[in-house]
């Protein structure tokens, strides 16, 4: 697959009622990208079999033992094939040879900060919520090469007014959780060199900061009108974007 923007590969993480389709429908205004929506955790779920991967080194050529055949599960081919695929169903139906840059936005990685157990992605393997999230990172470094991740935050007061955080039980711990969650994000991104953004700078559309926080970074044209045209644009799901509160 032949990319030639700066960054092949954008992924946005943020919880949901962030702000993330109007971010993703101003990356898409460049006809040059394409940035998909939710794929319900896609990539995650395909982290943890590579994690499934690469906890054991079992396996051989006996058929009376038990992990017979088990060596033949390479991380490195199943990687090789995620990515593959991965590629097939972000491009769907248009042009390969018209994208220079790729992704995709996902809101349910929040999951490994909520403490709803029915809800949490997070297992006490893991030393910590952050260095999950950072192990997944690390995954999609290594099936998405030169890729580059986009943080984007909004006041959990905000959040929890908004969708359906606004018919659920227990606001505090959802808003603590969230505050949690963005603030892990702000300290990977300092250690990662990675793009984070506020809500507030898309709705004020402040087009200096989006220029240099997300489009110079990460080598994107900037085309102001463009732009603004997209943040103006009223999505499906939501109200307009200036005036959406």
């Amino acid at each position: 697959k032949k990319v030639s923007y700066k960054t092949p590969y954008i992924f946005i993480i943020c919880a949901g009622r962030s702000g993330s389709t109007a971010l993703q429908n101003m990356l898409n205004s460049d006809p040059n990208v394409l940035i998909r929506g939710e794929n319900n955790n896609f990539f995650f779920h395909a982290f943890k079999a590579n994690e499934s991967l690469i906890e054991f080194d079992r396996g051989g050529d006996d058929p009376s033992k038990a992990w017979f055949g088990f060596r033949h599960f390479k991380a490195n081919k199943y990687r090789k094939s995620i990515r593959e695929i991965g590629i097939q169903f972000l491009t769907g139906n248009n042009e390969p040879s018209s994208i220079k840059t790729i992704g995709f936005k996902e809101i349910r990685l929040f999951h490994i900060f909520n403490s709803d157990k029915k809800l949490s992605l997070y297992t006490h393997k893991y030393t910590s919520k952050k260095s999950l999230l950072l192990k997944y990172m690390r995954f999609m470094n290594q099936v998405f090469p030169n890729n580059k991740t986009i943080f984007l935050a909004r006041d959990p007061d905000e959040i929890i007014k908004s969708g359906w955080w606004a018919k659920a039980k227990n606001h505090k711990r959802i808003i603590r959780d969230l505050t949690t969650f963005q603030e892990t994000c702000f300290e990977i991104s300092q250690s990662t060199n990675s793009p984070y953004i506020n809500y507030s700078v898309l709705r004020n559309q402040d087009l200096a900061a989006i220029k240099s926080t997300i489009y110079d970074p990460l080598g994107l044209p900037f085309k102001e009108e463009t732009i603004k045209e997209s943040l103006n644009q009223r999505l499906n799901h939501g109200k307009n974007l200036k005036t959406n509160k």
